[in-house]
C-alpha cells in the first residue's frame, strides 16, 4: 500500500467517525427513559406502549425532538440482504463523506472537466464541497455565479463529485459488515399525524454489468420509507415502502393481509411473511418506461425481529439488487435486463445511522455538507438513448426526500430540479 494511500485512508476514518460521533450523538440532555411524569424540558411520546420522556431540544426545527427522531431510527432500521449475480456483491455501501475525501469536485459532466476543488482539499475539508462557483455562461451578458450550496444557489446543478476510479467499489467489506451503517443515514419527518422514516443508503458505484457498461454510473442513493406511530401498540407501522428504478413498491399494513408464523433467520434474529391482497410470485417483469404491475402494491412485506429487550417485527427486510443496489422487499419481481436480487449474499440487520436532520438546518455541519450540495455524486455515466443514467443528487434533491410542510428553501426550487 502507497504511503499516499495510507494516508488517505486515515484521514478518511478520522473524519467519517467523527460525522457518524457527532451525528449519532446526544443533544446535551440526559438520555429519554420510560416514567410517568416528565419534567419541564422534557415531553412524553408513548413507544411500543409505555411513555418515554424526551428532551424537548429540536436543533433541526422540524417539530419533532430529536431524541424521539433518534428512537425511531434505531426502532425500525432496516435488515439487508445483498445479493449474487454470479458472485457477492462488489460495489459496496461508502459513506458519503468518504466518498467526498476520495474525490475532485468538477464544473460539470465530463470526467476530464476542470477541477475546481482538488481531493487534496476535500479529503482535510470536506466541507469545502459547499464552496465551490464558477460563471454561469448561460447568460454572456450579464454571467452569474453558480454556487454549490442549496442556500446560495436553490437550484440543481451541474456540478460533478467526480471520485477517482480506485475507489469505486466503495469501503472495505470488514468495515460495512463490522459497522452495518457504512454509507447509510436517516431522516424524520412528519405526516399527519404520524411520522415518516426515511433511510438512505449510498454506493460509490452503480452496475448492472451489461456490454459495452450500459447503465454505469457513479453514485447511488438507494431509500427505504416506513409510516409510523409507535404509540399504536401492535398496529405502529402503517406502510414500508421500496423505491426501486423510479418505482416503488408500498405494502398497507392496515389492509387485509395474511401473516405467517415467524421462522427463525440468525441464532439472533426471526422474520415473520405478510402476504398482502396482491401477492402473486409472477407478477410481471417491468420493461424500461414500463407502468409498474399492478400487483406490486400490497404484495408481500417481512419484517425481522431482532433479541433485544422490547424489539419485535419491526424492520423490514431489503433485497438488494447485485451492482445496481435497488431496494426490493423480497426476491420476488424483476426489471428488465437488471441483475438478480434474490438476498441469497451478506446480510446483517443494520446498526442506527446517523440522522441527517432537515436540508435547512442538518443536524451537524458534516450532514449539511451531503443535504445542502445541489450537484451530482458522480461524474461518470454510460446512458442508452434515452434511457437516462446520469449520476443521481443527494437525497434532497429525490422526489421521495419529504421536506418540512412550509419550508421555504423547498418552494424556492424548480420542480423540474427533482428526479427519481
Amino acid at each position: 500500500m502507497s504511503s499516499e494511500l495510507k494516508r488517505s485512508r486515515i484521514i478518511a476514518a478520522s473524519v467519517c467517525a467523527a460525522f457518524v460521533a457527532a451525528c449519532g450523538a446526544s443533544t446535551g440532555a440526559a438520555e429519554p427513559t420510560r416514567r410517568a411524569v416528565c419534567t419541564p424540558a422534557e415531553t412524553q411520546v408513548v413507544i411500543g406502549g409505555a411513555g418515554v420522556c424526551f428532551s424537548t431540544v429540536d436543533d433541526d426545527k422540524d417539530s419533532i425532538p430529536d431524541q424521539l427522531e433518534d428512537v425511531l431510527l434505531k426502532r425500525y432500521r432496516p435488515y439487508y440482504r445483498f445479493s449474487q449475480d454470479g458472485g457477492q456483491e462488489s460495489f459496496l455501501p461508502a459513506g458519503a463523506i468518504w466518498y467526498i475525501q476520495h474525490s475532485d469536485l468538477i464544473v460539470n459532466g465530463p470526467e476530464d472537466s476542470d477541477v475546481a476543488m482538488p481531493r487534496t482539499m476535500l479529503a482535510q475539508h470536506p466541507e469545502l464541497l459547499l464552496s465551490g462557483f464558477s460563471l454561469d455562461k448561460a447568460s454572456l451578458i450579464r454571467p452569474a455565479l453558480k454556487h454549490s450550496d442549496l442556500l446560495r444557489n436553490p437550484r440543481r446543478t451541474d456540478w460533478h463529485i467526480n471520485i477517482y476510479n480506485d475507489y469505486r467499489h466503495g469501503e472495505p467489506l470488514f468495515d460495512a459488515l463490522f459497522r452495518k451503517n457504512v454509507g447509510l443515514y436517516g431522516h424524520v419527518t412528519r405526516l399527519g399525524g404520524d411520522y415518516l422514516v426515511e433511510y438512505w443508503q449510498f454506493f460509490a458505484f452503480n452496475t448492472p454489468d451489461k456490454v459495452g457498461d450500459f447503465g454505469d454510473h457513479e453514485g447511488d442513493w438507494c431509500t427505504v420509507q416506513l409510516q409510523v406511530n409507535p404509540s399504536d401498540i401492535g398496529d405502529e407501522i402503517r406502510t414500508v415502502t421500496h423505491f426501486m428504478h423510479g418505482l416503488h413498491q408500498s405494502f398497507h399494513l392496515g389492509l387485509p393481509h395474511r401473516t405467517f408464523a415467524p421462522r427463525p433467520l440468525a441464532p439472533d434474529l426471526q422474520v415473520e411473511e405478510l402476504q398482502g391482497q396482491n401477492f402473486s410470485r409472477d407478477f410481471e417483469a417491468f420493461a424500461v418506461g414500463a407502468s409498474a404491475s399492478p400487483h406490486m402494491n400490497d404484495n408481500i412485506l417481512r419484517p425481522v425481529k431482532s433479541n433485544d429487550p422490547g424489539d419485535d417485527f419491526l424492520h423490514p427486510a431489503v433485497y438488494i439488487e447485485n451492482g445496481t443496489h435497488e431496494f426490493w422487499p423480497s426476491e420476488y419481481g424483476s426489471f428488465e435486463a437488471m441483475p438478480r436480487h434474490g438476498g441469497d449474499g451478506y446480510r446483517f440487520l443494520t446498526a442506527p445511522p446517523p440522522n441527517l436532520g432537515e436540508v435547512e438546518h442538518p443536524r451537524t455541519p458534516l450532514s449539511g455538507v451531503i443535504l445542502l450540495y445541489n450537484g451530482r455524486w458522480g461524474a461518470f455515466s454510460r446512458s442508452l438513448g434515452s434511457f437516462d443514467t446520469s449520476p443521481p443528487p443527494g437525497p434532497a434533491l429525490h422526489l421521495e426526500w419529504h421536506w418540512p410542510t412550509g419550508s421555504a428553501l423547498r418552494a424556492r426550487i424548480p420542480s423540474s430540479d427533482f428526479e427519481h
